[in-house]
């Protein structure tokens, strides 16, 4: 009996560096009846003419260029041109293990789901590849949990959790039913506007399905030293992309007719997802304005992260004290803005980081 077409949609955007490790990744699955979608977002370097050249080599594979438009809507482009049962997404910097499509397409026919997720490595260089702990293994997660164990999860965990989230929101580590997805009209949002257009992508599909699957095996590789990724940009408006970001994760919920205990969860859980954001974006200020050595924009730039009405709203009626003891001491500097204390705290775990990375 032949098996299903998996659709692989890949956007790429000046990644000549990375992208012929990407395909070959792909064109090695074990599971061969696929088609690759290799989606050329206006590249301005060599990625859209090695695309051509894998087209030529591989029949599986077809090539499309266009107007630059971002990771979001090319996804999209992708979705659209798919004909394939179930769909997997992979970032084009990034790369899978040779068995990583056959294993999700197990997961999900065995399982009787439409969703099944995987778990995956940080990838310095071939030296240095540092498996994530996946906080489920080989488990389903049905009805009503899928809101608790795996939407509020994705989000941001309750404070008796030290983690800040324990399930990846990433699209990138998971196979879906491409009908659930055309039939029900879910797109991704542009990052440009959302900045984690995955995040949205993520809830907005979880509400429709009555159970999916967690697949203990780390098979998707996440680059992490590209600094073209959209994770490495400094952006000085990320606080206000972030505000929108939380206030649309609770659309998808109003029309739903949740507890009012769900409700509490759902907005600790944003308040959380938020404060991590900020943490991080104050790391990545102070990164970026050590470098050119300009201290006063440093402080401005923090005095306006932490003085914005949406950080102030959420200081207010989250917790002094939670299981993680360092974010605890940070959101107090943030609190009382201790912006100096904050930089030093910062520059210091930075060169501990630094030291001891490898």
């Amino acid at each position: 009996m032949k098996k299903d077409i998996i659709s692989v949609v890949v956007p790429v955007y000046n990644v000549e560096k990375y992208i012929i490790e990407c395909v070959n990744s792909i064109i090695k699955q074990t599971y061969s009846n696929i088609e690759i979608l290799l989606i050329d977002d206006g590249s301005t370097d060599s990625s859209g003419i090695i695309c051509d050249n894998f087209k030529i080599k591989d029949e599986r594979i077809k090539v499309f260029h266009k107007a630059n438009e971002g990771l979001g809507y090319t996804r999209n482009f992708g979705i659209e041109h798919a004909n394939g049962k179930y769909i997997v997404f992979i970032d084009s910097d990034d790369f899978i293990s040779e068995n990583f499509i056959e294993l999700l397409y197990n997961s999900i026919k065995l399982n009787d789901v439409e969703i099944a997720y995987c778990g995956h490595n940080k990838y310095y260089d071939k030296n240095h590849i540092y498996k994530e702990l996946s906080y489920y293994k080989n488990e389903c997660i049905e009805n009503k949990d899928i809101f608790e164990k795996v939407i509020i999860e994705m989000i941001g965990s309750m404070k008796n959790v030290k983690e800040d989230k324990r399930v990846s929101m990433s699209a990138c580590e998971a196979m879906y039913s491409l009908d659930l997805i055309k039939n029900k009209h879910i797109r991704f949002k542009s990052e440009r506007e959302y900045i984690s257009e995955d995040l949205i992508f993520q809830i907005e599909i979880l509400n429709l399905v009555n159970k999916v699957y967690f697949l203990d095996d780390n098979i998707y590789f996440y680059r992490v030293n590209n600094n073209q990724s959209l994770t490495h940009k400094f952006d000085t408006d990320i606080i206000n992309k972030n505000a929108f970001m939380c206030k649309k994760i609770i659309e998808p919920f109003e029309e739903k007719n949740i507890s009012i205990e769900e409700k509490k969860k759902l907005e600790y859980s944003i308040n959380r997802f938020m404060l991590s954001r900020l943490r991080t974006e104050i790391i990545k200020a102070i990164t970026y304005y050590t470098k050119i050595k300009n201290n006063n924009e440093l402080k401005n730039i923090i005095k306006q992260y932490i003085n914005h009405t949406y950080i102030k709203n959420i200081l207010k009626r989250y917790p002094l004290i939670i299981k993680n003891k360092q974010q605890t001491i940070f959101n107090f500097f943030i609190r009382v803005k201790a912006y100096t204390i904050i930089i030093l705290l910062v520059k210091l775990k930075n060169r501990k980081r630094n030291k001891n990375r490898f």
